[in-house]
């Protein structure tokens, strides 16, 4: 707009939130003709800023030593803000390192405490032909080869730039860019400070030294960043790009929003579902670092932090390729907000989608003051969170489930000790690893003997009002309770071994038959410790009934494989002769009667 004789009103719409000018004052605003301008030697001068973020845009009042082009594009406008100024010529050798800043024939001067660019001495010079002013808004690329090339002409080109996440300002002001164009000027020699880009727009690959992969490898780092949220109660949600981020105040950089009250249908089938599940998306504290990630506004890597694990429903944003590309890591505090402490089954769908797609998840559990990593078990589409550096030997272990009644509290624990002794022995090299559904009674012992072992010692918590979590883990995952078959499927062990217990203890015995019989499970040994008339009336008059109307099938031959034992060490001798092969389990053995055989019999196979 024309206000009077070359003072103009411009105005910039559609202006990103993260713009530095909406927080500003107007001298540090740097106003830079556009190209054509430029070589026909404008010059501007700022008159007044008028900003409104709400509407995504700003306005500026300028004069010009010539008349612009009423309609067209004229200017751009830069910020110089000190806290982007680029000090350290070590910052530029790693952007070089990086291939993200290029060069070769330019002169860069520190000595006073900032980086100054100096450009080198003309490749060549062009004749300004009129007409080409006409072609309006060019690129440098572009307009150079409109031009002619003359060795008196005023228009110099200098060496090409290529500066991908930098600002370069003198009395013109070069956008960071990517291509290797030549530098149009009117000017031999010029002076540019130089301006970083904030953290998110420096393209910071996670595991460069710029990045944030090796800072995170202590918890007591991740412990202070989730010190700086705003609310605890709050859903909110933070990205981080960068080391020198940590060094900053955090608090006023959490996105946060209250829970959302709307009930989304169980299935999304018609345009009010739908409308539903849009603002659901929109109320989530995740959403806008997630549309910042898939319009590009943020083109670093780096992790997000949230406190509690995003919905399943942002599964449409998070693997998004802009989106899943840049997010590295996620780390929460809870599992969920609806029941704290517990992952729902899409919880537990949508971390085993994150590692398929390589974003590692953290845990930073308060209860336990432990970071823990979600581990896929190979091959069996489950999972557990576990300590960083005991993944790798939680991947080779084998596993020794122990089931038995929370209630309890017999002195069983020298027995289970003889147990994990001997089975240690007969594993190795292979570690062992403990598993138990995380209660007190019999699963603390065991759990509480692993531990105190070294041996890992995992849980799967199902949020049971009347069973508390005991504090000897080292691992686990938790389910809510309609999810208690499932979680009983995602044991995953091997050698099974049954204390005395109720109706739970039952049902994961009998699903740990059932398992063997349908061949979902390897047929090894399955544990009844205790006393032989204890385990007869809990197995036999079941077993009979079920044999003699003829629904047992193949699994009568399970018979063999349910071994009753009195001491650690009678578990430890059906171990060793398992482990020689001098046990016969399954089609291949004796049936017996009882429906479980007597450590006495295990002589039978010999």
């Amino acid at each position: 707009m024309h206000i009077k004789e070359n003072v103009y009103r411009i105005f910039f719409e559609q202006v990103p939130h993260s713009f530095l000018g909406f927080h500003n004052p107007l001298d540090h605003f740097l106003i830079d003709p556009l190209l054509h301008y430029r070589l026909m030697g404008a010059k501007f001068s700022l008159h007044h800023v008028e900003k409104q973020k709400e509407k995504n845009s700003i306005t500026i009042e300028i004069s010009s030593n010539i008349p612009l082009t009423i309609g067209k594009k004229a200017v751009r406008i830069f910020i110089q803000d000190d806290r982007f100024l680029v000090s350290s010529k070590n910052f530029l050798e790693e952007l070089k390192k990086e291939k993200l800043l290029s060069l070769d024939h330019f002169e860069i001067d520190t000595s006073s405490k900032k980086c100054v660019l100096q450009t080198s001495p003309i490749k060549k010079r062009f004749f300004l032909p009129p007409q080409i002013l006409t072609h309006g808004n060019l690129s440098e690329n572009t307009f150079s080869k409109l031009l002619e090339e003359h060795p008196a002409g005023e228009i110099l080109a200098l060496y090409p730039i290529q500066h991908e996440t930098l600002f370069l300002a003198s009395d013109i002001c070069l956008s960071p860019q990517n291509l290797y164009t030549p530098l149009l000027h009117t000017s031999n020699i010029t002076h540019f400070q130089i301006y970083k880009e904030s953290a998110y727009r420096q393209k910071i690959s996670f595991f460069s030294a710029r990045g944030l992969k090796t800072s995170l490898e202590s918890s007591k780092i991740i412990q202070s960043v989730f010190t700086t949220m705003p609310n605890d109660e709050e859903r909110s949600a933070l990205f981080l790009t960068s080391m020198e981020q940590l060094k900053e105040p955090l608090t006023h950089s959490w996105s946060h929003s209250p829970s959302s009250k709307i009930e989304l249908p169980p299935v999304i089938r018609n345009n009010r579902h739908q409308d539903l599940l849009d603002r659901f998306i929109n109320e989530q504290c995740e959403t806008p670092i997630l549309e910042a990630l898939q319009h590009k506004e943020i083109s670093s890597e780096g992790v997000l932090f949230v406190t509690y694990l995003p919905s399943f429903f942002l599964r449409g944003l998070l693997f998004e390729r802009q989106v899943r590309t840049k997010i590295k890591r996620i780390y929460f505090l809870n599992p969920s907000q609806k029941t704290p402490g517990y992952f729902s089954h899409a919880d537990r769908s949508l971390l085993l989608d994150l590692n398929a797609y390589g974003i590692e998840v953290f845990w930073y559990d308060r209860s336990s003051a432990k970071l823990l990593q979600f581990c896929e078990r190979v091959l069996d589409y489950t999972g557990i969170f576990l300590p960083p550096h005991r993944i790798e030997e939680y991947q080779k272990a084998l596993t020794i489930g122990v089931y038995g009644s929370s209630c309890v509290s017999k002195e069983i624990e020298p027995d289970i000790k003889t147990i994990l002794l001997g089975l240690t022995a007969l594993a190795s090299p292979k570690p062992l690893a403990v598993s138990t559904g995380g209660g007190p009674g019999v699963m603390g012992i065991a759990n509480k003997v692993a531990y105190d072992l070294g041996i890992l010692s995992l849980a799967h918590l199902c949020n049971f009002s009347f069973e508390p979590m005991n504090p000897h883990l080292d691992g686990k995952m938790t389910y809510r309770i309609e999810k208690m078959i499932e979680r009983q499927a995602e044991f995953l062990v091997k050698f099974p071994i049954f204390f005395i217990g109720g109706f739970g203890s039952d049902l994961e015995l009998a699903l740990e038959i059932v398992g063997r019989q349908v061949g979902s499970y390897e047929i090894t040994p399955i544990l009844l410790f205790g006393e032989a008339d204890y385990w007869e009336k809990k197995i036999s008059d079941r077993f009979t009934l079920n044999r003699e109307t003829g629904t047992l099938r193949e699994g009568v031959y399970l018979s063999n494989s349910l071994i009753q034992v009195a001491t650690g060490a009678e578990a430890v001798e059906v171990y060793t002769r398992y482990f020689s092969n001098q046990l016969t389990l399954g089609p291949a053995g004796r049936i017996y009667g009882r429906g479980f055989r007597l450590f006495k019999e295990i002589d039978d196979d010999i």
